[in-house]
Parts: C-alpha cells; structure tokens; sequence
C-alpha cells in the first residue's frame, strides 16, 4: 500500500551528546533551510557539487538514521528531500517505506541531479527517482535500485492507482525498460510467484496503460479471452486494449466485445469497440494538430466536443476551457462547457476500479481545485455548475465505494 505521512514541524539535530557536532549539524540545517534548489554532485558547466550536495555530505557524515527520519518530516521540502536522500543511502531498508509514503506528494521544487540542466520535479517524483536510484543525484555514480525486480511492482502499483496519475508517465517509461531488460516477464505464472505483486487486475490495468507494443498486445489478448480468469481481470484487459488500435485488436473486439461489454454492463453503442474507434479517431487527429495554430486547435475541440462525450477526452476538453483563444471563439467555449457537464454525468460509467479510464474522475476532481474551474463555472451558470460538481463528486464516490469482488 501507498500512503502519505504527515509533517508540520521543523526538525533539529538534538540527539547528539557532543556540542559540537550539534552544532555542526544545526549549522548545515540552518544553511540548508534558505536553499531553493536540490543540486547534486556534479552541476553547471565545471561539474562541481553544488550546495545541496555539500551540506548533505556533513549531515550524511555526522547524522544518524532517525535525525534523518524527523528531516524527511521537516516543514520544508528541501529539508525533507535532504532527509530522504540521507535515508536511501545510510539505511536502504528503512528508507524503502520512508519514500513510498512521499510519493503522493505534489509540492515542487527546483533541482538539477547533475550537468547544466535544472527542472522542476515534484517531492513524490523525487522520492519515486530514489526508489529506483538511491544514488540519483551523485552524478556517474552505478545506479542503485532500493527495489527488488528492478521496482516494475511497485511501478505495476503506481500505473494502477488514478491518484497517483501523475507518476504515471515515468512509472510507464519504466515498466517498458523492464520489460526490455527482462525484469518482467507478461506471464501470469511469473506474477504469481512475486511475493509484492499487486492483483491481478491491477497488475492488467497497470499494463493497459502502458503504450502498446507487441508483448503488451498479447499479454492483454490472452487476459481478455481466458474465461477462467476473474471478470474484473479481462475487463482491466478489454479496458486497455481500447488504448491499441492494432489489427488484431479490432479483430478481437469485434468478434468477443458484445460478451465482454455485457460483464462490463456497458450500454449498446458505448462498448469497448466503440471506445476504440473513438480514441483512435481522436489521436489521429491530434497527431496532425499543429498546437500553434489557432485554427487546427478550434478543429480539434470541435470534434472532441462534438464528438466525443468519452471520459478519455477530459483533458482535450478541460484544456479548451482554458485556451487563450477561447475569448474570440465564444461559440466554441460554450459547445466544450456543454460537452463537459454531459461528460460529467457518464463519469459514473467509468468508477469500476478495473476500468484504464477511471482516471477521468481525478482528472475532473483536480480541475475543480484549479483556477480555470471559475471559468467553466461562468460559461455555465450556476445551476449547471453545481450539477456539474454534483456528479463529478458522485462519480468519485461511487468509484471510492465500489468493491472490487470479482465474479
């Protein structure tokens, strides 16, 4: 399991009984704690440490494994960031349950692990890079993984889980080397011997989310059409093959998706196949879309919300909420806020935890969070608003109260 710790205190060295290594370590965490950025052993064009790096050299020397605990439970982010680093290097086994509990975290900061290049990266991320890479910021140094198989199961958990969507990307980048490197193999009989291993079905629509490659392709095939597996297992499968509009793929949809959309419950029409089609439809044409082009976008939202009440187009649509252009497209802004709040009521066809697009509902629950939804709001009134909030929040609390028994 994946859960976040909390902090609201700021840390000090004080377990020390010389005075002046405490003094020492207080001195480096009072330089530490006017840092804006985590920079590692080697930075900028001379490649020298930079001063994160040297004040986590004193503080790895001098402190011990709970100084660096209460740090990674410090008010500040860099201070907690230097409590984590400290851990995944003095004590790898502590440290492991230590970062897990980071990775929901979506407070940023700047750091550069090494060369010319600095980026924003959020704390969860941070700790996700020292999971897979104890030594992430020293620079040259052999890559330490503090997982077993290389972290592809605790990827395989993270791709599953809709409120963590945003590791998604590198948890998918990185199930992808392990499949390449041979860390994972897509056998269920290779899954069931791993002691962590998620559920199957989470293992399945963690899997669904990965881009489609060949080896993906047969391993979601093989789960769709095993009849002795559980439902929920070949829905996650027929739920992510909906990502891959391969030939054999639509083959497969076509001639097994009338029984797999009855388990599904999914109205006629509204299918797995259906979804498909829709999504392929939809990427191909943001793949022409030439973002600066005014016009090319206006065709795009056009046929997204026209089109498209799929809960895989929520953040083509949310997006044309906020777009720049919107104020001399009125007409347009209208047809995406109706489009929207329909959307908003067909969330609920997404809550079954199986279902890849059951991301949707985070998707909207963050944006009523964010300052574009006063926007949204103003393009609909108020009544359709709190209809909108009503049935984004229903969605969510369905999907929270689903239960997951497969038949």
């Amino acid at each position: 399991m994946i859960a976040t710790s909390a902090f609201a205190f700021a840390a000090t060295f004080s377990s020390f009984s010389g005075q002046v290594t405490r003094d020492v370590l207080n001195g480096a965490l009072t330089r530490l704690r006017s840092l804006d950025t985590v920079a590692g052993r080697a930075v900028g064009y001379a490649g020298t440490p930079g001063e994160f790096h040297r004040l986590y050299e004193v503080i790895l020397r001098d402190g011990t494994s709970d100084d660096f605990v209460r740090l990674a439970q410090d008010e500040s982010v860099i201070v907690r960031a230097m409590g984590l680093v400290c851990m995944a290097q003095r004590d790898p086994k502590r440290a492991v349950p230590l970062l897990k509990s980071r990775l929901p975290s979506r407070e940023a900061f700047m750091h550069g692990p090494g060369g010319c290049c600095f980026w924003t990266i959020s704390e969860g991320e941070f700790a996700w890079r020292l999971l897979h890479n104890a030594a992430y910021l020293q620079m040259f140094a052999q890559p330490k993984s503090l997982l077993a198989t290389g972290g592809c199961l605790l990827d395989l958990e993270l791709l599953a889980n809709d409120g963590l969507r945003r590791l998604h990307r590198v948890a998918a980048e990185q199930i992808e080397k392990s499949l390449k490197a041979g860390e994972m193999k897509l056998e269920q009989a290779w899954f069931a011997a791993q002691a962590d291993a998620p559920a199957m079905w989470q293992i399945v629509k963690a899997i669904g989310r990965v881009p489609p490659s060949a080896k993906t392709r047969r391993f979601l095939l093989a789960c769709a059409a095993d009849e002795k597996l559980p439902e929920a297992v070949r829905l996650a499968a027929a739920s992510g093959l909906t990502r891959d509009a391969h030939p054999d793929v639509v083959s497969f949809l076509a001639k097994h998706g009338e029984v797999l959309d009855q388990l599904a419950r999914y109205k006629p029409g509204h299918g797995f196949l259906a979804i498909l089609r829709h999504r392929a439809e939809r990427d191909r044409a943001a793949d022409s879309l030439r973002r600066d082009n005014a016009e090319d976008i206006k065709g795009f939202l056009s046929l997204v919300a026209y089109k498209f009440d799929e809960p895989f187009a929520a953040e083509d649509l949310i997006a044309g909420v906020s777009w720049p252009a919107r104020s001399t497209h009125p007409e347009l802004a209208n047809i995406v806020a109706q489009s929207l709040l329909r959307l908003s009521a067909r969330l609920s066809e997404v809550s079954q935890p199986w279902n890849t697009d059951s991301i949707a509902i985070d998707v909207f629950m963050d944006f009523l969070e964010s300052d574009d939804a006063t926007d949204l709001r103003t393009l609909l009134g108020d009544v359709e608003w709190r209809q909108f909030v009503q049935n984004v929040r229903a969605a969510a609390e369905r999907r929270a109260g689903a239960a997951l028994a497969p038949r």
